[in-house]
């Protein structure tokens, strides 16, 4: 009988020697709080699901997922 895989909702935080900071998901880079790679010179790049995105997608993503409602969210406009 396979034994059952354990799947963790976390994402790992780790700090590789040359200071780079690395956020891991399922062994993805994948991070919802911020950037999923810092380098120690501060660049940030953002990745959900192993997927990069720009700073301004990654937000955008981010809100989609959140389920903001269609009234709070600026690109549906009122129609009353």
């Amino acid at each position: 009988m396979a034994k059952a895989q354990k799947t963790s909702f976390e994402t790992k935080r780790y700090k590789k020697p040359d200071g780079t900071i690395v956020y891991l998901w399922q062994g993805k880079l994948h991070n919802w709080d911020d950037a999923a790679l810092i380098t120690p010179e501060g660049k940030k790049e953002y990745w959900l699901f192993g997927y990069q995105y720009t700073k301004d997608q990654w937000t955008e993503r981010k809100r989609d997922v959140n389920g903001i409602p269609p009234a709070k969210d600026p690109k549906f406009e009122t129609r009353f």
